[in-house]
């Protein structure tokens, strides 16, 4: 089970991957956001998807 809280104006979630507790920024000053993130890396990690906070990121020096 995860949780969110908001330090200055940007939203934070916190999870759990093998016992070890995970913060990552929703990069979103909307809570609507962090909650969405939230449950997309705990179903992540019930099904067993490799969670980091940089799956979804390319560098510019990857683009074609």
């Amino acid at each position: 089970m995860g949780s969110i809280s908001k330090r200055g104006e940007v939203w934070w979630i916190k999870y759990y991957r093998n016992g070890i507790p995970v913060r990552e920024s929703s990069g979103s000053d909307k809570e609507g956001a962090a909650k969405s993130l939230l449950r997309t890396r705990e179903g992540d990690i019930e099904r067993g998807v490799p969670v980091t906070p940089r799956t979804n990121r390319v560098l510019l020096s990857e683009l074609p």
